[in-house]
């Protein structure tokens, strides 16, 4: 067999040949043993992690930045959708611009009414959590 095929010629071409490495040093997990080769073993041992994942510490809900974002996402993507209706059917009835603005309004208000919709979602979900530290 040539080097090529052994796949070190590139490391013997530049000065650098490498020694073969043994599958069990490719094979360590965190813990420094080999993980086990049964998947029943597998799955317990990643079910007992996402256990501890989830019991050391209890979900705060969202953040203020992942709330924010969610609100413009359906701001813009009200407007977004009415907007590509409008030119669709001004480019298709040929009346523009007139269904381009109207459905830009129907769309800002649709992103409107997302907004308060998920906004008053949030605003039930802290007030649960708020009750449920408060112990009410």
């Amino acid at each position: 067999m040539t080097r090529y095929q052994t796949g070190q010629y590139f490391a013997a071409a530049f000065g650098r040949p490498t020694p073969p490495r043994a599958k069990e040093d490719y094979k360590v997990s965190d813990t420094g043993r080999p993980p086990p080769n049964d998947l029943g073993e597998r799955l317990a041992a990643a079910r007992a992690r996402q256990e501890a994942r989830q019991s050391g510490g209890k979900s705060q809900g969202p953040t203020g930045l992942g709330t924010g974002m969610r609100i413009a996402v359906d701001l813009v993507a009200g407007i977004a959708v009415g907007v590509v209706i409008g030119l669709f059917l001004d480019r298709w009835l040929g009346t523009t611009p007139w269904l381009l603005v109207a459905f830009f309004v129907l769309g800002a208000a649709a992103g409107i009414r997302n907004v308060f919709r998920t906004a008053s979602r949030f605003e039930e979900q802290a007030r649960a959590r708020a009750a449920e530290e408060n112990g009410e």
